[in-house]
């Protein structure tokens, strides 16, 4: 009865509060309580800092104090979305275990614990699913998990009255925690490059990557005809899984990561442009038709968000999308897999240059695209850096500017 009065009491709580972990206060109720009261602060401040990092879940916590002990920690997470019972429990599972084993791992604290080691049924972690404007969910998702008593309790809203919790399910913690594991299992072996089909991810019409046209020399890769070299990438693999093509117009390359994740290059051929300036909107031009729209067109791509668009120094064209969903990018489970990409498009004399990397999110992770930005950004600029560039042969010369636009 305590157990659930204590989780009523957790349900009754406005739903809108400070989400500021370095805010909240852990007033210690007599004066040998307060050294562990710092501790317990450190701890939690950790824990939720972790947690929006890793899950984008914001938080707040308190500790329940005896006189001389701590008994349990409790933490209060916030998810900006949908909640599906999936989801709930790997949170629940993850968030629960993550902090047991900061608290076990917080030496001064272990003195000041009602039991060591810290057991899960004392972190009492719960997770409130918010809808639009941070305000209640009104539909049938989940809006409330907790673990307490070592059983997860899973809530939605009553449609009658949004400010009254359902309890529709509750799952033994044990339970809970095999099924999270084993779904991460699954995940994480299918994310083994040898389970992987790498070398037939993006292959041409005939299944397979075919050898390469130019050669990987020192690990540095040289086109066909010395159009250009780059840095080749075999992300510490000690393997190259690379794709390249040679048309009268242009010449690319790609590497292929383990999952599904790449550096692309692509060159197109504008002859009689050395003394032609293109400018901004030459570029982003370039990028719709030869970034967005081959995706559309030849990769069934959908849902796709522009993030960012940016001209840097050097009149180069910085861009990053997100992508829902790709006709060839599927997990090996048969799920439809979402990707973030970034690009540059900058001019070099008589080319145009397209370089494109590519974050996979995986099957069971959240599609957080703007937080891979930066580092994609970075990446892709730094590969720009390792680019030499040679003339287009004559051969390939044969159409003009006209021709091409």
């Amino acid at each position: 009865m305590t157990k659930l009065l204590k989780i009523l009491s957790i349900l009754m709580m406005p739903f809108c509060f400070p989400l500021n972990a370095e805010q909240f206060e852990l007033a210690a109720r007599k004066s040998d309580s307060s050294d562990y009261s710092q501790y317990v602060d450190e701890i939690i401040t950790a824990f939720t800092k972790e947690m929006k990092a890793q899950f984008g879940l914001e938080g707040e916590g308190k500790k329940r104090e005896m006189s001389h002990d701590v008994e349990e920690i409790s933490v209060r997470l916030v998810a900006y979305q949908k909640g599906t019972i999936e989801q709930a429990r790997e949170w629940e599972i993850k968030a629960t275990e993550r902090l047991v084993e900061m608290v076990n791992a917080h030496e001064k604290i272990r003195p000041f614990l009602r039991e060591y080691p810290f057991h899960p049924d004392r972190a009492i972690v719960s997770i409130t699913f918010l809808g639009p404007d941070n305000g209640p969910r009104i539909d049938d998702n989940i809006a409330f998990v907790i673990q307490s008593d070592y059983n997860v309790h899973y809530f939605t809203r009553n449609p009658l009255n949004i400010f009254v919790y359902r309890n529709i399910k509750i799952e033994p913690y044990l339970e809970a925690f095999d099924i999270a594991q084993t779904r991460d299992s699954i995940i994480a072996e299918a994310s083994k490059s040898k389970d992987l089909p790498r070398d037939e991810v993006f292959p041409p019409r005939d299944g397979k990557i075919p050898p390469l046209h130019g050669k990987i020399v020192n690990g540095r890769y040289y086109s066909p005809e010395n159009i250009f070299s780059c840095q080749a990438e075999d992300y510490g693999e000690r393997k190259y899984v690379s794709q390249d093509a040679l048309s009268p117009v242009s010449v690319s390359v790609a590497f292929y990561g383990p999952i599904y994740n790449f550096k692309k290059a692509e060159v197109i051929f504008m002859p009689g442009t050395e003394d032609k300036q293109i400018n901004e909107v030459g570029l982003k031009d370039f990028f719709e038709h030869l970034g967005i729209g081959i995706l559309e067109k030849v990769d069934n791509a959908q849902g796709i968000k522009v993030l960012e668009e940016e001209l840097l120094e050097g009149d180069t064209l910085f861009a990053a999308i997100s992508v829902d969903k790709i006709s060839f990018l599927r997990h090996p489970s048969g799920k439809y897999m979402c990707s973030t990409r970034a690009y540059l498009v900058f001019q070099d004399k008589d080319k145009i240059v397209i370089l494109s990397n590519q974050e996979v999110t995986l099957p069971g992770e959240k599609h957080t695209p703007e937080k891979h930005i930066e580092r994609l950004k970075t990446e892709i600029l730094d590969f720009r850096k390792t680019f030499e560039f040679g003339p287009i042969p004559t051969r390939f010369c044969t159409e003009n500017i006209e021709d091409l636009e």
